[in-house]
């Protein structure tokens, strides 16, 4: 019997068929499905995907991948133009990354001519002095998702009339001298709920602006939020007294 056996799983393996499948108990079966689910999630491996921290250039303008899950890029140089805009999303390797950041000096390259900047919806940080130096910036809109703005972010934008990014209804902090010789730049729309008098100190010291104007939801809200923005932004804690209305 046991020589009959013997012959039968000899043929078998040159017939290239598994001896496993002669398993009492099952656990052979049970391994090898471990072993298939194994290689399986293997495969799902991109190895083609870029490197965190690896630039790459599109349109023009330059991202850093800061993460591959989610799929996320720091835009962090534009092109030379007059006008730029800072995708929702860029393509990077045939996979659509999530434009999230822009980064401390971002528009340097642009500062010359530089007069109008789009930004769009998953950018939620404005780097430090991201448009320093854009003395031509005119106007800087979009920027709904945009929680901070860093220090310095649009210091010497001396022609700025415009700036959506602050009426974000998600911002929580505006770093310090922001708005440093924003010399055109009289008013501001706040629309967040979310601000904190720590958390615009300074923000205003060396800026133009006179009046921040509240429109945070219905007349009652807002004059509530009037009330409370009149103790954050003063010349004590935020280098300017601007007018909330």
């Amino acid at each position: 019997m046991r020589r009959a056996i013997g012959w039968l799983f000899a043929v078998m393996l040159l017939a290239g068929v598994p001896a496993v499948a002669f398993a009492d108990d099952g656990g052979q079966d049970t391994q090898t499905e471990a072993v298939e689910v194994a290689v399986e999630g293997d495969n799902t491996i991109d190895p083609a995907a870029p490197a965190v921290g690896s630039t790459h250039e599109v349109d023009g303008s330059t991202y850093q991948v800061t993460s591959n899950d989610p799929k996320t890029v720091t835009f962090v140089k534009s092109k030379n133009a007059t006008s730029v805009t800072v995708p929702d999303a860029v393509q990077i390797g045939g996979k659509a990354y999530l434009v999230t950041e822009i980064g401390p000096a971002a528009f340097a390259p642009a500062k010359k001519k530089l007069t109008s900047v789009k930004i769009g919806k998953n950018v939620k940080v404005i780097g430090a002095s991201a448009f320093a130096g854009c003395a031509k910036l005119v106007k800087v809109t979009g920027g709904a998702a945009v929680t901070i703005i860093k220090a310095k972010a649009f210091a010497g934008c001396k022609k700025l009339k415009k700036c959506a990014p602050f009426s974000s209804k998600v911002l929580v902090k505006v770093g310090k001298k922001a708005f440093k010789g924003a010399k055109k730049l009289k008013k501001l729309t706040a629309t967040s709920q979310l601000l904190k008098k720590k958390a615009v100190k300074g923000s205003l010291k060396g800026s133009s602006v006179k009046t921040i104007k509240v429109k945070v939801g219905a007349k009652s809200l807002n004059k509530k939020f009037a009330k409370k923005y009149k103790k954050f932004f003063t010349k004590a804690n935020c280098g300017k007294k601007a007018k909330i209305k």
